[in-house]
């Protein structure tokens, strides 16, 4: 029967900013493909009345400029105003974690920006715009979520379950959902494990079993490398559906592919499962009496700050005072805080401009930590690829295809400082940073052994850092000068290193 037959009915997408796709399937993605089609929160320049001609010069040109030539391109000091069609996001910053935090739901009574702004006018347009922040390049993160700003839905979710369960429906929240569904993985692994001992097969970490029965201490042992490899998976996004587990049950495992154990399967059979039409019915008519007030923000990396408000002009950033800080100002705030703590100003405090000028020496020099970091992330984001932290992998940047929503990080990056003049290192107010100097190979061991356990490819991107001579003071104390720099090619340069850990075992073939 052809696969056309078997597809899902189609639903509009949802109507309020944010709101959760409620479909699955080839619907979803769909949905998802028109929600994030949008690379960067700036608006495409509408085709003028030459035709198709004129428009397939433009696309022309952008393709033979490249990524990086559009993307400089549209900063917005080399921009009008009447250029700037999306509403500008303000933000507030934080001298203690040094990022912005957005409110996803501002007050109505938030003052206004002094002077001409693009910026939103109340507080739907500004929650509006934040989230465009998010499904338009995927900046930011939730602080009560791991990625998406989520948690007002999942919390009104979890309510409107409750209130299901309390009527007698048999209704389950996503997180219990894949709960079960980790359950049923461990159980597979473990059944398929238990095959490949009795038939005497290789397991899939290149022990060979010599057949026979489990003991009390080996059915320990699988248990333990189970729950290890769904850890794995979690953490590489490399979990499959129920469906998928239960389909492979056995597969490393000639003669015995059909085989399912049975008790696994009435497990299974047994295992809750999403509530009928009539209750999802209930649940959404109950959505409206669902009151929860929005306590999460949207943080805003360093990095994610200078590109937003320094290179596409959609970002204003006030201080914790309130008073607005000018790009220039921004930007030397970002850079000073590269600095130890005797030489910047107090860690509770945004320093004031005069002080910040004060320590333009110290900050504004091309060895600036930020700045190294900063063109990296630059890089990989001109070249269309989404960058978020890699903090969690002990590396600086992940690096998503499309975006988190769409599929899990499929390298990670290092980025090592690299002097033209080993004798700028000397003179260098920074403290040294953890990838700085020689790294012997068990530190590339380490390295690499993390990320590829997650499925993750280890990039060293190296930054090269022009020397003193030839880096005048005024070629970095400026957003503007950074960027002309930047434009010329001749302050950074980039160049990437893939490292792969190479098994014996499993890279004969």
């Amino acid at each position: 029967m052809p696969r056309s037959r078997h597809r899902k009915p189609e639903r509009p997408p949802p109507s309020a900013p944010g709101a959760p796709l409620a479909v699955t399937g080839k619907a979803r993605n769909a949905l998802k493909n028109a929600l994030y089609a949008h690379p960067l929160p700036l608006d495409a320049p509408a085709p003028s009345s030459g035709g198709a001609t004129q428009a397939k010069a433009a696309a022309a040109q952008q393709q033979q400029q490249g990524w990086a030539e559009w993307l400089r391109s549209l900063v917005p000091f080399a921009r009008t105003q009447q250029e700037q069609r999306l509403p500008v996001v303000l933000g507030t910053w934080d001298p203690l974690t040094r990022c912005v935090w957005l409110q996803i739901t501002p007050s109505a009574a938030a003052p206004a920006a002094a002077g001409p702004s693009s910026r939103p006018a109340n507080a739907a347009a500004q929650s509006a715009a934040v989230r465009l922040l998010w499904e338009r390049g995927f900046f930011g993160k939730g602080s009560l979520s791991r990625s998406e700003p989520t948690w007002r839905d999942r919390k009104a979710n979890a309510i409107r379950v409750q209130r299901a369960r309390e009527r007698g429906g048999n209704v389950f929240t996503p997180e219990e959902l894949t709960a079960q569904r980790r359950r049923e993985r461990k159980a597979a692994k473990i059944a398929r494990a238990r095959l490949a001992v009795r038939a005497g097969t290789q397991l899939a970490d290149g022990i060979v079993a010599l057949g026979g029965e489990l003991t009390a201490e080996d059915e320990k042992a699988l248990e333990e490398i189970a729950e290890r490899e769904l850890v794995q998976e979690d953490e590489a996004g490399a979990g499959a559906t129920t469906e998928q587990t239960e389909s492979g049950y056995g597969k490393h495992i000639p003669g015995l592919i059909y085989l399912r154990p049975q008790r696994e399967a009435q497990a299974t059979e047994q295992a809750p499962r999403v509530s009928a039409a009539g209750e999802e019915g209930a649940l959404e008519e109950e959505e409206e009496e669902v009151q929860i007030e929005e306590v999460e923000v949207l943080q805003l990396s360093s990095f994610e700050v200078l590109f937003l408000a320094g290179m596409l002009g959609v970002l204003e950033v006030d201080d914790e005072h309130g008073n607005r800080l000018s790009l220039s100002t921004l930007y030397a705030l970002l850079l000073s805080s590269s600095l130890p703590p005797s030489l910047s100003s107090a860690l509770l405090a945004t320093p004031s401009p005069s002080e910040l000028q004060a320590s333009q020496a110290q900050w504004a020099r091309p060895d600036n930590p930020f700045l190294l970091q900063y063109v990296a992330y630059h890089h990989f984001r001109s070249l269309g690829w989404v960058v978020k932290s890699g903090l969690k992998f002990c590396i600086d940047f992940l690096l998503y295809k499309r975006g988190p929503v769409f599929s899990h990080a499929e390298f990670a990056v290092l980025v090592i400082p690299e002097y033209e003049n080993p004798d700028d290192k000397l003179s260098s107010p920074f403290p040294p940073g953890p990838n700085d100097g020689e790294k012997d190979w068990v530190w590339f061991s380490t390295m690499n052994r993390v990320n590829t356990q997650v499925l993750k490819t280890l990039v060293l991107c190296y930054v090269s850092i022009p020397p003193l001579a030839r880096m005048q003071l005024q070629s970095l104390s400026s957003p503007e000068a950074f960027v002309q720099g930047l434009k010329r090619g001749d302050t950074y340069s980039v160049r990437e290193v893939t490292i792969r850990r190479w098994t014996p075992a499993r890279m004969r073939a």
